[in-house]
């Protein structure tokens, strides 16, 4: 096609109407997919129940909880509702609902959706699947993570699991779905029993397991916890490479790991080897990957720093992102960030650029993805969250005034956007566009990037729902 050599520019992008969508209080997504000639879009809400209202949590925070009912008294049904899947069809532009949350009662006796978001995806064929299927999986409010199949993509059930094999273990949701050598993998986040959606990233059993009949469930751990660390609190995204299934962890104390393995015993657990550690050097400003992707002849990680929770956010920066890539002999380069040395020797920003493409406020990389020979990376702005400023509970003694007032002027001025950048060779890098693709005021990320024949599909995520002006939104790009 014309024009697609030469990568995709912000004129190329187009607003897919999202028919279904403005009336409703759904706010981001975590997982869309191509499957059966559509654009699978999984959904989520706004935190309509914060605390996952466990006993515990209850216990322990009771101002949030009445706060979380006083919200939900004030809300219908229908803005109340819970994770959904949608279907897509570019030749058309149709958009059709394939699945809701079924409404349960709640921990605290209300009526309540079961379903918060969806958050994994994955085509894969397992041992009981006549034909390729489309697994994802979606997050509980208060229980355990659903994970459901669709064969034809018009309707989805739920699969065996009982908890990945782990029976009633505290598992709300699932980070990522990974196929390798014939198999589905799959990592655990969240603590619905703890903190709810205030540890949504972290867990009580940061595993890898793998299954090669997840219909079925024969769900089974194949690495220890953590890999042996534990402070390695959750295992945040997994890609396949050069024959080898990579996995990074969120590390908050040291910054992230990497970790590989490359062969797949047909029991027990996988031999797994640590070959990036302590945020490649950077240390806890690098505490988490935020997105993996094989392109061409190396794996490129997207970093950042990822800390969630009241009084445990990370008050410091803010720190730009940086994106590594990894070579098959587990040598690996920087490409965007701060030049250091390490153990390796020194390293500097191939591309010339440092954290954040020159940008301290670019928190992280959510998606990176290939398209038409094209790496893509969509980013996610850190001043619609500005943990960094000074705060009752949060001081920075390390700002100076002078500092200080520059992050609250920065801050203050943001209308709203993102950072979206693409690069043929991983060294040279064009920048799509440095504050999003219009002008709304709440969005603030890219959060999923999916190449189709039909262009490269964009979900940005507001921090309001689309009642207050937020909400998801559905963009196209093709020449």
């Amino acid at each position: 096609m014309a024009g697609v050599s030469g990568g995709l520019s912000l004129e190329d992008f187009r607003l897919v109407p999202c028919e279904g969508f403005e009336d409703s209080s759904i706010r981001t997504s975590q997982a869309m997919a191509w499957f059966q000639d559509h654009l699978f879009v999984g959904t989520g809400r706004g935190p309509l129940r914060p605390m996952g209202l466990s006993p515990e949590a209850l216990e322990e925070y009771p101002v949030l909880a009445r706060l979380a009912a006083r919200r939900r008294s004030r809300r219908t049904r229908e803005q109340e509702a819970g994770a959904q899947i949608w279907r897509f069809d570019p030749r058309t532009d149709t958009w059709e609902q394939v699945y809701e949350s079924p409404w349960v009662i709640g921990l605290d006796g209300s009526e309540c959706p079961r379903d918060r978001s969806v958050r994994a995806r994955a085509v894969y064929q397992g041992t009981s699947d006549p034909s390729p299927a489309l697994y994802m999986g979606i997050g509980s409010m208060e229980g355990q993570v659903v994970i459901v199949r669709s064969g034809d993509g018009d309707s989805f059930e739920e699969t065996d699991h009982d908890g990945l094999g782990l029976g009633d273990a505290d598992i709300p949701s699932i980070r990522t779905l990974c196929e390798w050598r014939g198999v589905l993998h799959t990592t655990p986040v969240g603590k619905n029993h703890d903190r709810g959606l205030l540890d949504d990233i972290r867990t009580d059993h940061p595993i890898v397991f793998a299954s090669a009949d997840p219909a079925r469930g024969s769900w089974r751990p194949v690495s220890d916890p953590g890999f042996g660390d534990e402070e390695n609190l959750s295992i945040d995204e997994m890609a396949v490479f050069a024959g080898c299934l990579y996995a990074g962890t969120h590390n908050p104390a040291q910054g992230f790991q990497i970790w590989k393995a490359s062969a797949r015993p047909a029991r027990g657990r996988y031999k797994w080897r640590k070959i990036i550690t302590d945020g490649a050097y950077r240390g806890p400003e690098s505490s988490v990957p935020v997105g993996m992707q094989a392109f061409g002849d190396a794996l490129y990680v997207g970093s950042g720093l990822e800390e969630q929770g009241m009084g445990e956010t990370f008050a410091s920066g803010p720190f730009g992102a940086e994106i590594l890539r990894i070579h098959p002999d587990d040598r690996w380069d920087l490409l965007v960030g701060s030049a250091r040395d390490t153990p390796d020797g020194p390293k500097v920003p191939l591309s010339g650029s440092g954290p954040g493409f020159d940008d301290e406020f670019v928190q992280g990389y959510r998606r990176l993805v290939e398209h038409d020979g094209w790496l893509y990376a969509g980013g996610s702005d850190w001043r619609f969250a500005p943990t960094y400023l000074p705060r009752r509970g949060h001081e920075r003694p390390d700002l100076s005034p002078s500092r200080e007032r520059y992050l609250r002027a920065r801050t203050e001025e943001w209308e709203g956007g993102f950072g979206f950048w693409r690069s043929r060779d991983g060294l040279e890098w064009t920048a799509i566009t440095t504050d999003g693709f219009d002008d709304n005021p709440y969005t603030y990320a890219i959060r999923e990037l999916v190449p189709t024949p039909h262009g490269l599909f964009v979900a940005t995520i507001a921090n309001r729902s689309s009642q207050f002006g937020g909400g998801l939104r559905v963009w196209v790009g093709r020449p």
